[in-house]
């Protein structure tokens, strides 16, 4: 039989437990490391369903495996206490978060779902690096129409988005900043009337990385616009466009890759049985499959594009608003 392996980290207060198996031995990690581990997976599993910063707060006070006097003996080993003592019950700490401000733990422990964009606004850089790095095909277009040549609009989106982030930071307190994408507006009228400054890269700025190529050919698509219009525009075909590729991310992990260009067209409500049938050819499902399919795909199609629209908003109650902004400028 082999010898038994003994939970925890303090060698000498566990003596008992070895003396009661003779050859034990001391297993390297104890509770708190798998609390630790169990609380990790949880949060990524809430961070991926919410796509929002979750705070990780520190366990402490988790006890360590001791043997109190009065445990009895079960099956040769002694029987684990039914309750903590008050003095070690497990306690939960304020989070450790690092941050650009002293404000931002405090602020991630209270409200742990909140958006990329309120995020940002409370000094949490990456944050706030994202959420701008989503923007910059619609900057560009909006480059692009102010006249500048495809190298230039690149070379000003990337300085115009790091002189957001680094000079011309959203200021809480004395401007509107509840919606992303007005913000950035004013911002590039700003930047235009100072002469589309260059902003260096300074410690913490995060370049912008976005397909030029791609965003060249989505500013040709346009009809004449006014530049406003064109970010507006382009801000809500991006969203969408951003929605698909992360669901079709989603179904390719899923091995249900194949099925997206298929189910891409029922996103209309058009097509009726025909479609169904015409599809359910083609794949092979069967078209009762091939519905509860199409509905799982919209409803995450749904679910998708809600939480990516409300990453640009600060307060929860602007998200129905700003997706009906958002699908009336995409039509």
């Amino acid at each position: 039989m082999p010898a038994p392996i003994l939970v925890g980290r303090d060698t000498a207060k566990l003596a008992p437990l070895a003396a009661l198996h003779p050859g034990g031995r001391t297993f390297p990690w104890g509770l708190l490391e798998g609390a630790k581990g169990v609380q990790l997976a949880e949060l990524g599993l809430v961070r991926w369903e919410k796509r929002a910063w979750v705070g990780v707060p520190k366990l402490a006070g988790l006890p360590r495996l001791t043997l109190p006097a009065g445990c009895g003996a079960i099956g040769g080993t002694r029987a684990m206490p039914s309750s903590f003592p008050p003095d070690e019950t497990p306690t939960i700490a304020s989070p450790p978060v690092r941050s650009s401000s002293p404000e931002e733990g405090a602020t991630i422990a209270r409200n742990p779902s909140r958006s990329l964009w309120e995020a940002g606004l409370a000094g949490h850089r990456e944050a706030l690096g994202q959420i701008l790095g989503r923007c910059a095909q619609a900057v560009y277009a909006w480059m692009r129409s102010h006249g500048s040549e495809p190298a230039v609009a690149a070379a000003r989106t990337g300085n115009f988005l790091r002189w957001v982030e680094m000079v011309k930071r959203p200021d809480v307190q004395g401007e509107d900043v509840n919606r992303l994408q007005d913000f950035l507006l004013r911002r590039l009228t700003d930047y235009l009337a100072e002469g589309f400054p260059e902003a260096a890269s300074g410690e913490g700025a995060m370049l912008p990385v976005f397909d030029q190529a791609q965003a060249e050919r989505r500013f040709l698509r346009e009809a004449a616009r006014t530049p406003d219009d064109v970010f507006t525009r382009r801000w809500a075909l991006g969203a969408l466009e951003l929605t698909i590729e992360t669901l079709s991310e989603e179904f390719a992990s899923d091995g249900r890759g194949a099925l997206v260009p298929h189910l891409r067209q029922f996103l209309s409500f058009s097509g009726g049985e025909e479609l169904y049938g015409q599809v359910s050819e083609q794949t092979g499902a069967s078209v009762s499959a091939l519905h509860v399919a199409v509905f799982k795909f919209r409803q995450r199609y749904r679910e998708i594009l809600r939480r990516l629209v409300g990453d640009t908003v600060r307060h929860e109650e602007d998200v129905d608003s700003e997706l009906t902004k958002l699908l009336v400028s995409a039509s």
